[in-house]
């Protein structure tokens, strides 16, 4: 990704050796290329936020030279990128959390262990910070936020 001019360029293919295979269908693991292609993408599409290499916890945002590296990065941004991003696109915490927790779960797979963190940094905002409503910014109407039990 450049992150002067908010490009990128991404390709699957060097998440499966059998990728050019003629037959896709003995593709081995498909939750783990799409796992590792979100991490990469995640990370480069917040290059061209305007966020740089993390140097501060376990974040999506550390750099990575391998697979292997890069299969050791979580799918989440620490909070000081975390802020940084909500700086750089402004987004609600609560709304962000919910949607992403939803997301992991719907998917699935690798993704499980993702859903779980984003749910219980979710109940910890919502005990810390509430209200346990917001107004959404399309319709600007007040939205019960959900509860993760």
């Amino acid at each position: 990704a450049s992150v002067q001019n908010r490009t990128g360029v991404f390709s699957f293919a060097r998440y499966e050796e059998k990728f050019y295979s003629s037959d896709r269908d003995i593709i081995s693991d498909r939750n783990l290329i799409i796992w590792r292609s979100c991490k990469v993408m995640v990370h480069e599409i917040a290059h061209m936020f305007g966020l740089r290499h993390c140097i501060f916890f376990d974040c999506i945002m550390n750099g990575s030279n391998n697979l292997e590296e890069n299969d050791r990065k979580p799918l989440f941004l620490c909070p000081v990128c975390v802020r940084k991003l909500q700086h750089a696109i402004g987004f609600q915490m609560l709304n962000r959390y919910q949607l992403l927790a939803e997301t992991c779960s719907e998917i699935g797979g690798k993704f499980e262990e993702a859903a779980e963190w984003y749910q219980k940094v979710y109940k910890l905002l919502v005990e810390a910070y509430g209200p346990h409503y917001i107004t959404d910014k399309k319709t600007h109407q007040t939205v019960k936020i959900k509860s993760y039990n």
